[in-house]
């Protein structure tokens, strides 16, 4: 795992045959400026890509007091939410089990049951989550969150990630467009070999078809 962006920006230049990043806060390079300006849509995408088991969230979403017309209730939407990945409600103080029969009570405050259709749009000049239910029940979110740390990035999240800037690189800066193609195909396999790794070595993703809510583990 990468200790800092400056390690990771140094992996994509280096993938893109590029020039060294000394620092990517203060570095004046082009290749530093281009990675630095577009860094956080960068990473948020990637971290969009797939349910990486270090950036997986749960939480019990706040009842709004305003509701849209085509919803019976709004809760507030994570501030450090990437992507909605499901929407779980239960009567409060419910519990629910896990896959195999595992309890995770133990684990979580409250695991709701049933998973909800809702839609995510704008409530004045905030996202909200609508969700068609009523009072005395508890709305969890599962989410994929904003994860800025490198140190926290799995194995495999930074290699994708290093694929993913490289190709931008190769995009953005003037002699280097003749290794785009490569950079994007490496990107894809990166992302394919996490998708069949990240739930085996690192134990956080659910199996397809199977909720986030029931391999929590923590």
């Amino acid at each position: 795992m990468a200790r800092g962006r400056t390690e990771v920006a140094n992996l994509a230049t280096a993938r893109a045959g590029a020039g060294t990043v000394t620092d990517l806060d203060g570095d004046g390079t082009l290749e530093a400026r281009v990675l630095r300006a577009d860094w956080d849509a960068l990473l948020d995408a990637a971290l969009a890509e797939h349910p990486w088991d270090f950036a997986q969230a749960w939480a019990e979403a706040a009842r709004l007091a305003e509701a849209p017309p085509w919803a019976r209730a709004a809760f507030a939407f994570p501030a450090d939410c990437v992507l909605l990945r499901e929407v779980r409600v239960g009567a409060k103080g419910q519990r629910d089990k896990g896959t195999k029969g595992t309890d995770l009570s133990a684990h979580l405050p409250l695991c709701p049951f049933a998973p909800v259709p809702y839609r995510v749009a704008f409530l004045g000049p905030a996202k909200a989550v609508h969700v068609n239910v009523g009072e005395g029940v508890s709305v969890w979110l599962a989410y994929t969150r904003r994860e800025t740390d490198p140190a926290r990035w799995s194995r495999t999240f930074t290699d994708y990630l290093g694929w993913k800037l490289a190709a931008h690189l190769c995009l953005c800066v003037r002699g280097l467009a003749e290794g785009l193609n490569a950079c994007v195909a490496m990107q894809e396999k990166a992302l394919a070999d996490a998708r069949r790794q990240d739930a085996v070595e690192e134990g956080g993703v659910a199996p397809q078809g199977v909720s986030m809510f029931e391999t929590c583990r923590w």
